[in-house]
């Protein structure tokens, strides 16, 4: 679900839904090849970590 949905590699808040989502469930997976598509997170720079832990405080709540 979060293939094809950021723009410069960075999570946004449709993709912080979607892992808050899953979470509810009790597991988040994530695929294991890096860059499989284009326009999917990442975690190579900071600012992608730092929009990335907009989806980690989610699963946390």
């Amino acid at each position: 679900m979060t293939r094809t949905r950021t723009l410069k590699n960075n999570s946004n808040e449709l993709i912080a839904l979607y892992y808050a989502q899953q979470a509810s469930a009790g597991l988040i997976t994530e695929g294991l090849e890096a860059r499989g598509y284009l326009y999917t997170p990442g975690i190579y720079t900071a600012e992608q970590v730092e929009a990335g832990a907009k989806s980690v405080m989610l699963y946390e709540e």
